[in-house]
């Protein structure tokens, strides 16, 4: 027996769902990197609210998406941050970016909503350093069931457990509140892998990976967690912690979806 299609927004969860669209990298020494034709196959519609966190309501929708680009970067030496990203030509609205400081490595996080981008011809991503750095990868991902990003995220680097706590409005009462955080190593080749913690605070469903990567440069990895609740005023609803095996430096940068 079929089922009516209607009952598919019955069974559809309302979990925010990120998926992984395309891993590129370049260890080229360069200030400008272009990846050409990356795999975006379905931008979807993203029309809803776009005021700040906690003015309106967020409006959460299956078809509703923005575009993730997790951008990670090493240099010779620690000045040096992201000046811009674009897609299809669209600059893209910046979350976090750690700078490069302390350590010779650097994470940040881009992202679109769907809409600015219904004009574009093509899915070329070009990611702007502030100089010349040494290679530069991305991880390009959609995010559903989410209405907007915020840049209410948080920074480290160092060795060990390096722990995300974002800070999100004390009025921004929300359901399924997401972190997302990418990470830099400096050591390449597969020396280290990636770790995932478990996640604190008030209930936070386990960390997801989204992928883990290296290559002769350095290594990298983004990953996901939500909260599966309401949370009320003045908490911070959900943390990640995560790190690498060795004793080399990393960093790791995150960002909130609401």
């Amino acid at each position: 027996m079929l089922i009516h299609p209607v009952w598919r927004t019955f069974f559809q969860s309302p979990a925010p769902l990120i998926k992984v669209l395309d891993i590129r990298e370049d260890v080229s020494n360069l200030t400008t990197y272009t990846f050409t034709a990356v795999n975006i196959p379905d931008l979807g519609s993203n029309r809803g609210v776009t005021d700040t966190n906690g003015t309106n309501p967020m409006l959460k929708s299956a078809s509703n998406k923005n575009i993730i680009v997790f951008i990670h970067g090493e240099d010779a030496a620690t000045a040096f941050s992201l000046s811009s990203c674009t897609l299809g030509g669209v600059a893209g609205s910046e979350l976090t970016d750690r700078g490069g400081a302390t350590n010779a490595i650097n994470s940040g996080i881009y992202y679109w909503r769907s809409s600015v981008l219904d004009d574009i011809t093509t899915t070329d991503i070009v990611v702007t350093w502030s100089e010349a750095v040494t290679g530069c990868a991305i991880g390009v991902c959609s995010a559903e069931n989410v209405s907007f990003a915020t840049a209410n995220g948080g920074s480290v680097t160092g060795t060990g457990t390096l722990s995300m706590l974002p800070n999100p409005s004390p009025t921004a009462l929300e359901t399924f509140p997401t972190i997302i955080v990418a990470s830099t190593l400096s050591a390449g080749a597969g020396a280290e892998t990636f770790q995932l913690l478990q996640s604190t605070g008030t209930g936070a469903v386990s960390p997801m990976l989204l992928y883990e990567g290296s290559n002769a440069e350095f290594s990298y990895a983004a990953a996901y967690t939500y909260l599966p609740s309401w949370y009320g005023e003045n908490i911070s609803p959900i943390t990640m912690d995560v790190s690498w095996s060795g004793a080399t430096a990393g960093d790791a940068t995150s960002a909130l979806l609401v």
